[in-house]
């Protein structure tokens, strides 16, 4: 039956390419748009990851409002709890460029003498420069190469019906800490943040540094004790979490409907499967007239399937990722319009997805051809001879059959 399988595949193939193009289409379609699915869902979260880290990286916790903002005036406090080693007071605004009010920035406010690690490229100026200079704000190398800034540049941007003017006084590289940061990061001097963007006195967080060895857990428990309910304690992977279960019904629908063009592919594997074993029935009644068993007629079906199936997934795979860069903008955008302001830049692929696109083409391959192959391996071998068949009296009319599911 193996030489039989080798030497009948060829032959299969010059007779039926259509057919055989079809199911490696539908496993293709159905491989590619849960893959670029996928890829879009964890680029998203990855992109808020890569904000969250690139800002609040070296922090254990981040004290937050159940309003947009903190008041200052919880820094003592947090500063005050037993355990706590440094609190770095943050202010974050998402503000647009004017002129171009599809690019969204997002302000970071940061007391910049506090021990924060921040990542200055080049020349940072003089110290007094932040508080000095109005305006004064550090930006990403990518974000100037792409406005054509440099230092001493003054760009605008706006708040709503605000207009502020800032002006580039250093650049800072937050790709260094992060490969998935946000190149639309813009750095204040906290007062400053607050005068032009926030009102006096108002913060978005506090990242909490733990003394070394300080159990934190129960850091955030004395935390959330000290500072009463108009605040609430997370840790960086608590923040990625809420992130993820706020755009889970978005994550949801793009999956369910990679799911249907799965189903899809799949259904487009059982309609060609069938057809080409309605033209191999006699032949396969040979097979077994002369012996062979009805497992080993299911094997060689199957066999086939699943070379259809190792061919879609290899179209299918780099289908996805074409898929995804091509959507990536429009993706990007429904999610900056309803859920977070981060803006997909990066498309990351790790191994595990590479997997799960082979093993939904594999999966769906089989799944397509299971129920035709049963059927014809267990067929009594004179009906498998015999001149007529059910799909027979259809076949002058496939023309206008065709004509009429293409309408």
């Amino acid at each position: 039956m193996i030489r039989y399988f080798f030497r009948a595949l060829g032959a299969h193939f010059r007779s039926g390419r259509t057919l055989f193009l079809l199911g490696v289409a539908g496993v293709a379609l159905g491989v590619g748009s849960v893959l670029s699915i996928q890829i879009l869902n964890r680029s998203a979260l990855g992109a808020f990851a890569g904000s969250v880290e690139a800002v609040s990286g070296e922090a254990d916790l981040s004290v937050l409002g159940t309003t947009p903002t903190i008041s200052e005036t919880t820094l003592p406090a947090v500063l005050a709890t037993p355990g706590v080693a440094a609190a770095i007071p943050l202010l974050r605004t998402d503000v647009a460029l004017a002129g171009a009010e599809d690019t969204f920035l997002e302000v970071v406010g940061v007391d910049l003498f506090a021990p924060a690690r921040l990542p200055w490229k080049g020349e940072r100026g003089g110290i007094a420069d932040p508080l000095a200079i109005p305006g004064w704000s550090a930006i990403t190398p990518e974000l100037a190469r792409e406005r054509g800034l440099e230092p001493g540049d003054r760009f605008t941007v706006s708040l709503g019906s605000r207009l502020v003017e800032l002006r580039v006084g250093a650049l800072v590289d937050f790709r260094r800490l992060t490969p998935l940061a946000s190149s639309r990061l813009v750095v204040l001097d906290l007062s400053q943040a607050q005068a032009r963007f926030g009102e006096p006195g108002a913060l978005s967080q506090i990242d909490v540094v733990a003394r070394p060895g300080t159990d934190v857990p129960g850091l955030e428990r004395r935390l959330a004790a000290r500072l009463g309910p108009g605040v609430r304690v997370a840790t960086p992977e608590q923040r990625r979490d809420e992130a993820e279960g706020l755009m889970g019904a978005f994550r949801l629908n793009l999956t369910a409907l990679s799911l249907i063009s799965l189903f899809v592919g799949g259904f487009l594997v059982y309609a060609s499967t069938q057809a080409t074993l309605v033209r191999r029935r006699e032949e396969i009644g040979l097979l077994r007239s002369i012996g062979a068993t009805r497992g080993q007629v299911l094997g060689v079906v199957l066999g086939e399937v699943l070379l259809l199936g190792v061919v879609g997934t290899a179209a299918g795979l780099p289908l996805g990722w074409a898929a995804a860069r091509l959507q990536v903008d429009a993706v990007s955008g429904t999610l900056q319009n309803l859920y977070l302001l981060e803006r997909i830049e990066s498309l990351t692929f790790p191994p595990w997805m590479f997997l799960l696109g082979a093993g939904m083409g594999f999966a769906g391959a089989i799944a397509g051809a299971l129920w035709p192959a049963i059927d014809l391996a267990r067929r009594d071998p004179r009906a498998l001879l015999a001149r007529f068949t059910l799909e027979e009296p259809f076949g002058g009319a496939a023309g206008r059959l065709a004509l009429a599911g293409a309408a």
